[in-house]
């Protein structure tokens, strides 16, 4: 059974530029460094979403996405969502995190072809 993940939530006002100052627990809960840039969605129902930096392997994290966005039917916003989601075909973990190697990338390439398959298992 995967390991259940963790969620920190966080409340912050926007300061003066629209910078957010991120306590240490979060950014080490995170992976997130000094100097990272993280992408912000704001949904509908007023939710800021701050999606870890993946600049550890950009190529990597833009042609998975890629692959994401086609198998969500161009919903870009629900692939960025869908890559920093655990899933239960990477072992729990999300494929963000499996990216960071290029065994990782085929593992979530092959993933995301049999779910537009119906191959589950």
């Amino acid at each position: 059974m995967p390991k259940k993940q963790k969620r920190l939530s966080y409340r912050q006002t926007v300061g003066k530029d629209n910078w957010i100052t991120l306590p240490p627990q979060l950014c080490r809960y995170g992976n997130i460094e000094l100097g990272d840039e993280l992408q912000c969605i704001v949904r509908e129902d007023g939710l800021l979403l701050l999606i870890p930096p993946v600049n550890k392997r950009p190529m990597a994290y833009d042609q998975v996405l890629k692959l994401a966005v086609t198998f969500l039917d161009g919903d870009e916003e629900q692939a960025t969502l869908w890559m920093h989601r655990p899933q239960h075909g990477l072992g729990g973990k999300s494929p963000v995190d499996r990216i960071r190697t290029a065994k990782g990338v085929k593992e979530v390439e092959n993933l995301i072809g049999r779910l537009e398959h119906g191959v589950l298992a």
